[in-house]
């Protein structure tokens, strides 16, 4: 029986080759930075909503408080929360907050991703040592009653949290929103954490400068937030 000669199929020429392979490469080069910039954009948001977040439970804890800022509180405020009447710790920022995040009693350290900065590494937000924001005064110009967080550092590094009644005395007592100007509302109060912004041994983790292009976000007293920037301190 004859053979019934099968179609050639013509092959792919080189020219056509590298034409769809230049083709890719165009794609890629188009595609890639975008992607980039949807995922930074999108840390950007998360990061703006979590400060928004404790800028609600700084005004909250206020308010139930007769009106004084949470504190004394060391400058970092790391990923992390415990009940302070059953551990002894560091003066923290998250230790007053944390009823105001609906997060249950702790009698150990207890990491929440409630607490870590959504900018960061998984590392980074998961190592206790490692600040996730920084808490901000505004620029050393500014009168006592400019200064959010009053005009002291209302903090000492390593006071025991349940020695926190001496250190809660003159000068370390935080301010009542009372005895702020309204100047104090538009200073940043706190912003993301890096390198430059937390120096510390234990800063490894923290991007170099600040996490959006070398920028960092300032949450304000007034619950608004700046637009990235390469300040370290900010008033408007």
């Amino acid at each position: 029986m004859p053979r019934i000669p099968r179609p050639v199929r013509p092959a792919f020429s080189l020219i056509e080759l590298l034409s769809v392979i230049a083709v890719i490469a165009v794609l890629t080069a188009i595609i890639i930075p975008a992607v980039g910039k949807v995922r930074a954009m999108s840390m950007q948001t998360k990061t703006s909503a979590s400060l928004r977040q404790t800028g609600m439970a700084i005004l909250a804890y206020a308010n139930d408080h007769q009106g004084k800022m949470p504190g004394p509180a060391t400058w970092a405020v790391f990923p992390w929360y415990v009940n302070p009447t059953t551990y002894t710790t560091q003066a923290h920022l998250n230790n007053y907050l944390f009823p105001y995040y609906n997060l249950p009693p702790a009698t150990n350290r207890t990491l929440s991703d409630v607490l870590s900065c959504p900018a960061l590494s998984e590392a980074a937000q998961t190592d206790t040592h490692t600040a996730q924001y920084v808490r901000s005064n505004g620029p050393a110009s500014l009168a006592a009653e400019d200064r959010p967080w009053g005009g002291n550092t209302n903090a000492e590094a390593g006071t025991p949290f349940l020695q926190m009644g001496w250190a809660a005395q003159s000068p370390n007592q935080p301010p009542r929103l009372s005895e702020l100007s309204e100047k104090a509302y538009r200073v940043g109060i706190l912003c993301t954490a890096d390198q430059k912004s937390w120096v510390s041994a234990d800063s490894g983790r923290l991007p170099a400068d600040g996490a959006f292009d070398g920028k960092r976000i300032f949450l304000f007293l007034d619950g608004s937030l700046s637009e990235p920037t390469t300040a370290l301190t900010l008033a408007r």
